[in-house]
């Protein structure tokens, strides 16, 4: 008898998630030792291979799986269609730009999108996860100029260092277009690759199973604070100078075109959490930083997020923004656009 009616409760629970509630059978996703929502989790099936700046999203990617949608011109979408006729506030960075982490529609980009005090404009995400400098500045310099732009904003990721995973020690700055071309096909449309035996196993099992990782992902708040990023920074004052002076050449030669044609080329440092959040790496990356916000006039934005910081994470694993990250960012940025409207 109970064998037979925990049968029946599963099964109606199993017919609640598939008909009613429509349950898309995984919201979490564990990936090593962590664990990391699954909405917003771009992969190699999302990229294609592209001339412009050696790797972008595909366009026209419907994964309705994980909320990725990408328009036409393989921009993450902001929920409108690029009017050409119109100008354009762009946003051009990394995986923290296209919303890594969120579904579609809880992206700053696509959140201010539909401000209604920005309806004349264009709002455009050009972020795409693992942009390097070099990817941004070609993004600056190649895709940038063909949306009439009036306001761009750039991330820069900071504290950070080239690491091994580059092809080469300066494809960080440089685009390496070759083992762009030999490691990512040219892909036109996105394919899903979900198996038969994936897409029959019973949607409880994805239920309990995502129960259990919130309470997983919740117990990795307070680490999410303290340990130290990817990209360790464990470098000299002395390097550390060299490479934030290289980011400002880089990014200041990049702006210099679009400054000229009269577009407003915004830089902001976007920091890992425990650099905000731990007394012992607060300190760490800030003569980069300093120089940054001196020399290209960069905004920080470690200061909002901890005015800001309320119990609630605003990263998933040291640097992405969670949905309330994202509203706060939105926030953010619509004050600096309507000064910068009234200036």
């Amino acid at each position: 008898m109970i064998f037979f009616t925990f049968v029946v409760c599963l099964s109606l629970c199993e017919v609640y998630l598939r008909f009613f509630k429509h349950y898309r059978a995984q919201t979490f996703v564990r990936l090593g030792d962590r664990i990391y929502p699954l909405s917003g989790l771009a992969d190699d099936r999302h990229y294609t291979f592209d001339p412009k700046t050696g790797y972008a999203l595909i366009p026209n990617i419907y994964d309705e799986k994980q909320f990725i949608t990408t328009d036409q011109y393989g921009f993450r979408t902001t929920g409108k269609a690029i009017d050409p006729h119109r100008e354009s506030i762009i946003f051009v960075g990394d995986s923290t730009v296209f919303g890594w982490g969120v579904r579609d529609e809880a992206t700053f980009p696509y959140l201010l999108a539909h401000q209604d005090s920005l309806n004349n404009f264009n709002i455009i995400n050009m972020g795409v996860p693992s942009y390097s400098i070099g990817h941004i500045l070609q993004v600056l310099e190649t895709k940038v100029p063909l949306y009439k732009p009036k306001i761009v904003f750039v991330a820069i990721l900071w504290p950070w260092k080239p690491f091994e995973g580059y092809s080469s020690s300066s494809a960080w700055k440089k685009v390496d277009f070759d083992f762009y071309k030999k490691t990512i096909p040219l892909r036109t449309q996105y394919a899903s690759h979900e198996s038969l035996k994936r897409r029959l196993m019973p949607k409880t099992f994805f239920y309990l199973r995502d129960v259990y990782y919130k309470i997983k992902f919740k117990d990795q708040i307070r680490d999410n604070l303290t340990r130290p990023g990817i990209r360790d920074f464990n470098i000299s004052e002395e390097d550390e100078k060299k490479l934030a002076l290289e980011h400002v050449r880089l990014l200041k030669d990049a702006a210099a075109f679009l400054e000229a044609k009269g577009v407003q080329v915004i830089f902001y440092i976007h920091p890992y959490q425990y650099t905000i959040f731990h007394k012992d790496y607060q300190t760490l990356g800030k003569t980069g930083r300093e120089m940054m916000m001196k020399q290209l006039n960069a905004l920080y934005t470690g200061d909002f997020l901890k005015s800001k910081f309320s119990g609630e994470p605003f990263f998933i694993d040291g640097c992405h923004l969670t949905e309330l990250g994202h509203q706060q960012y939105a926030d953010y940025f619509l004050g600096i656009i309507q000064m910068k409207k009234e200036n």
